[in-house]
């Protein structure tokens, strides 16, 4: 196999980049300065577009022939894996002869194994043996030279000069005598390392006898396996070599890899960590426990369930359900991180389903169709409907924010005397002599057929169908996702959430910030609202209830934190389909809807204990 030569990619570009860089320069100046004609102009920058040009082709060209190794190389690589394929098929379709003698063999492989261990123990136990008499010869002699070193120290005979030469005599030979020790001991650790080593080697080579003793097909398989794996990892060595290089030529994508990578080993750093330190450990469990626990029911309710849990169309049945209520809990998520919540979800969302129903040919109990004029309105009005719902949703969004903010009252206080007031507009809407009856059922012809197709319609994927709204939360997950993170509304959102006294002073409004993220709350619930309908075939005065509560029980299950300032989009997402996993997992083995909301409300004591916990750590 030729040895591929790697190509400098980057020294080519960063030349064609100067080039260019030059040519720019000289047009500049050739602007400016009068001395420069039209026509020395004009050639200089042909001069300067041809040398761009060869830098350019040079550098396509160096670029192909490095796509063109790595082709060859993944080519050869294939052929050697049909050769390596071929050889393992001739080899197991081959006859071997067996041994007759194969039982004396192995008891004679064995004999001469136990010999060389016995014999290699006893190497062993001499040279410790000898190390031990040597060092046990040496401390006498250090001890005897300390007692003559302090019977000449209390000495009176000895004349000053005399004393201190003996007394520094026996100081050097007490130094020569730990210094012997030492370098034994040392040796000593040398010579059982080698003992070991060789032991190792040797007794390798008989295990593999032993091993492979009557089996020369598998022999020949192993070790025709062993080679082809040699012959690959050289073949993959030169195409990573290769693939660097031309992802050299990419800064981006080549940084992105290299991040990756390291943001990779920090991670199985961390693990290792976790897992090897008590308290590191502890603290990793606090954080994981309720995953830990959720984890662990879907295992068990796939067990009792046969399987069916986890099968596809159950995975796309949980994510179904989750998608309508996850505008909720990504609503609810911004509340909790300003350290409040949001009682009124439920009804804001109530409320929407209800105009929304009114307004897309929704009937009555009756049957009849509450405004006949909405049946023939064109597909537009669907999208009309769904602005004056957001509105709607907006508008009581404010409103709690408006409260909370101006007046500092608590989000507690505030959305649960909404969530009143939207419930008595409810009432309203729904009795007799408003809108004639409660809206109860949504059409399947006209615009109510519209409607239901723009929500509940889909495609099908490997067999199930998936629902226009799974898309659509997944397009608003995107959207919160970038309002938290990467505008000023969302970090100032976490800077009032974390300490409102100290966002005050670096210059953020902390009315506004409030405000904004209510009302945006708001709309999140009315796009669930807008979603009810077609999902549940209609709406009641009850619709909404409780809906907050699974809300704020995902974004705690999720991370974010009662304390504020704390939470991330991705966290409220797995949330809420740990709790849809709980729910449709009790559901499965048949338990009873009663215990249900037990579970839940346990799940939610357990994630604010933890999260209670974590903050008291941290603080």
């Amino acid at each position: 196999m030729e040895n591929v030569k790697t190509l400098s990619l980057i020294e080519l570009k960063t030349n064609l980049k100067s080039l260019v860089s030059s040519r720019r320069k000289i047009d500049k100046v050739a602007r400016k300065d009068p001395t420069f004609t039209e026509e020395y102009r004009e050639n200089t920058l042909n001069e300067s577009k041809t040398l761009i040009d060869e830098a350019k082709k040079e550098l396509s060209t160096a670029t192909q022939e490095v796509k063109d190794k790595i082709a060859n190389l993944k080519e050869e690589k294939r052929k050697i894996k049909l050769e390596h394929k071929e050889k393992i098929e001739a080899l197991k379709g081959q006859t071997f002869e067996v041994d007759p003698n194969l039982e004396q063999t192995k008891e004679k492989l064995l004999s001469e194994f136990n010999a060389f261990k016995e014999n290699h123990n006893k190497e062993v136990t001499d040279l410790k043996d000898k190390f031990f008499s040597t060092q046990v010869a040496l401390k006498d002699e250090i001890k005897e030279l300390k007692i003559q070193y302090k019977e000449i120290r209390s000495s009176k005979t000895l004349s000053f000069k005399e004393r201190d030469e003996k007394l520094l005599q026996i100081k050097g030979q007490i130094y020569d005598k730990d210094h012997t020790i030492a370098r034994e001991k040392n040796d000593n650790e040398v010579a059982l390392d080698k003992l070991n080593a060789a032991y190792k080697v040797k007794a390798k080579e008989y295990k593999e006898k032993i091993k492979w003793l009557g089996k020369d097909q598998a022999k020949a398989i192993h070790d025709e396996k062993v080679k082809n794996r040699k012959v690959i990892k050289k073949i993959n060595t030169l195409l990573d070599e290769e693939r660097d290089n031309l992802k050299a030529n990419n800064y981006f994508g080549y940084k992105f890899l290299i991040n990756r990578k390291l943001n990779f080993l920090k991670f199985v750093d961390r693990q290792v960590q976790n897992f090897t330190h008590w308290n590191l450990f502890k603290e990793w469990l606090v954080r994981n426990i309720l995953y830990i626990i959720i984890i662990l029911f879907v295992i068990v309710v796939a067990i009792f369930s046969g399987g069916s849990f986890i099968s596809w169309s159950s995975i796309v049945n949980i994510l179904t359900q989750t998608s309508f209520r996850l505008p909720i809990a990504l609503g609810v998520a911004g509340a909790i991180v300003l350290t409040g919540t949001d009682l009124s979800a439920g009804r804001i969302v109530g409320l929407v389903a209800m105009m929304s129903l009114i307004l897309l040919g929704g009937q009555n109990a009756a049957g009849d169709i509450v405004f006949s004029w909405t049946t023939n309105m064109p597909w537009i009005w669907i999208l009309v409907v769904l602005v004056i719902g957001m509105a709607i949703g907006g508008l009581f969004g404010a409103f709690n924010g408006f409260f909370v903010a101006k007046f500092s009252i608590h989000p507690f206080i505030v959305t649960l005397a909404t969530q009143l007031i939207i419930y008595g507009l409810m009432q309203l809407i729904t009795s007799p002599g408003v809108f004639n009856s409660a809206t109860t059922s949504l059409p399947y012809e006209g615009i109510g057929g519209a409607y239901r197709d723009f929500i509940s319609g889909g495609f099908n994927l490997f067999g199930v169908k998936i629902s226009w709204y799974i898309i659509y939360a997944i397009i608003l997950i995107a959207i919160v996702w970038f309002i938290w993170n990467k505008t000023k509304i969302g970090k100032n959102m976490f800077a009032v959430g974390c300490n409102p006294e100290a966002a005050t002073v670096s210059g953020i409004s902390v009315f506004k910030t409030i405000l904004i993220t209510f009302t945006i709350a708001g709309i999140l619930y009315s796009f669930s609202g807008f979603e009810v309908n077609p999902v549940l075939g209609g709406a009641s005065v009850d619709i909404g209830t409780n809906y907050e509560l699974d809300a704020i029980t995902a974004a705690v299950i999720g991370g974010v934190s009662f304390t504020g300032g704390i939470g991330k989009v991705s966290g409220v997402v797995i949330g809420a389909i740990f709790l849809q996993l709980i729910t449709s997992g009790l559901q499965t083995i048949g338990v009873n809807a009663s215990y249900i909301y037990i579970i839940k409300g346990a799940v939610i004591l357990l994630a604010v204990s933890l999260d209670m916990k974590k903050y008291i750590a941290k603080k």
